[in-house]
């Protein structure tokens, strides 16, 4: 019944009710995000996107889908990850300016993981280690400071905490 309400919705392209749809299934992404329960923050944050996309509206909100959703693969294979990010930056700079301190710090985190220099190797490498510690049964904070990001994200969130 709620699938077939949400639907509904979606299709009539009711603005106001998809973007209170989208803001729940974020807030839920956020916290099976903190919870560490991946693959579910995923769907929420993929759901989320698709309807901010096919209802139209506003840019920064869908930008901020992009980049949970590509730190979210950068957790589990890299798959996909710098597309996300680049449509994210992509999607700021078009609504914010090339030069907003927002796309200047997704640029950075960009230049960090993906730039093929030092950096971005150092954190290749030690989230490799990560994931070596992780599958022989050892904690490892890898994940840590890609996580810690959504809070920078969604920062009006912090009631997740």
């Amino acid at each position: 019944m709620l699938i077939k309400y949400i639907k509904n919705i979606i299709e009539t392209k009711n603005r106001k009710e998809c973007t209170r749809i989208a803001n729940s299934l974020e807030i839920l992404g956020v916290i099976k995000t903190k919870l560490e329960r991946f693959a579910t923050a995923r769907e929420c944050f993929e759901i989320a996107k698709n309807i901010r996309e096919n209802a139209g509206g506003n840019k920064l909100l869908l930008a901020k889908n992009y980049r949970a959703l590509s730190r979210l693969d950068m957790i589990d294979n890299f798959s996909g990850a710098k597309q996300k990010l680049d449509k994210a930056i992509e999607l700021l700079k078009s609504d914010l300016g090339a030069k907003s301190p927002e796309v200047l710090k997704e640029e950075k985190f960009r230049d960090d993981y993906f730039g093929g220099n030092l950096t971005s190797a150092g954190k290749y490498i030690t989230r490799g280690f990560g994931k070596v510690k992780e599958y022989l049964g050892l904690k490892d904070n890898y994940k840590k400071e890609i996580i810690n990001d959504f809070h920078l994200i969604y920062e009006d969130l912090a009631l997740c905490e």
